[in-house]
């Protein structure tokens, strides 16, 4: 019962046959929200894509096909790049359910993000001019101030949303130009520097009011 795995989640006791539902709750509890801010999204397309179809079925027994059914449901609805988000979580769920011994394979080790499809790129530079428009109508917006000179000191330092609002006062040195982003507020779970220009600095000056 659902009772009787959380009693074995709250113990440590793992076993063979525990549901695919369990094996989750223990995934985001252990390898999800240590590592990361804000793990609501993800969640939610471990609850959805995974728990919702799959959720009584013992972890050991679910097949490639199953994940390929997840998948392609998306697919379907033209969500390529949900369709390869959900793909990883699920190669990195099943690997941890083979280093807890759990299964003695990963249904998603033949599936390759080439197989799920291209997803957009999101690449393309911004011309000149296109930055001047986006700043001006930034700038003439209803937006509050703080929100506008957020966005246009992502736009300058090429930081990602999560950084900048996760950012700390004594992780930023305006006499030094230096924004050090630590390793639980980077993506890639690596701490990193950011070298601030002028302007960047002027930004950071008017937001730290």
């Amino acid at each position: 019962t659902s009772k009787r795995e959380a009693r074995r989640l709250a113990s440590g006791d793992i076993c063979r046959g525990m549901t695919v539902r369990a094996f989750a709750d223990l995934y985001i509890r252990d390898q999800v929200r240590p590592v990361r801010k804000d793990s609501t999204s993800i969640e939610r397309y471990i609850k959805s894509a995974i728990v919702a179809p799959y959720g009584a079925m013992p972890i050991d027994t679910v097949t490639t096909d199953d994940v390929w059914r997840s998948i392609d449901s998306l697919r379907a609805r033209g969500r390529l790049q949900s369709a390869n988000l959900v793909r990883s979580i699920y190669k990195r769920l099943f690997d941890y359910a083979l280093a807890r011994r759990l299964v003695t394979a990963n249904p998603v080790a033949g599936i390759k993000p080439k197989h799920v499809g291209p997803t957009n790129s999101r690449t393309r530079a911004l011309s000149k001019s296109e930055v001047g428009i986006y700043l001006r109508r930034l700038y003439a917006s209803s937006a509050t101030r703080t929100y506008k000179l957020a966005l246009h000191l992502i736009m300058i330092t090429m930081a990602r949303k999560g950084e900048l609002v996760l950012a700390r006062w004594p992780d930023v040195d305006l006499e030094a130009r230096e924004w050090s982003i630590p390793a639980a507020n980077s993506k890639t779970g690596r701490p990193h520097i950011v070298y601030l220009s002028e302007q960047a600095v002027e930004l950071f000056r008017e937001l730290k009011p």
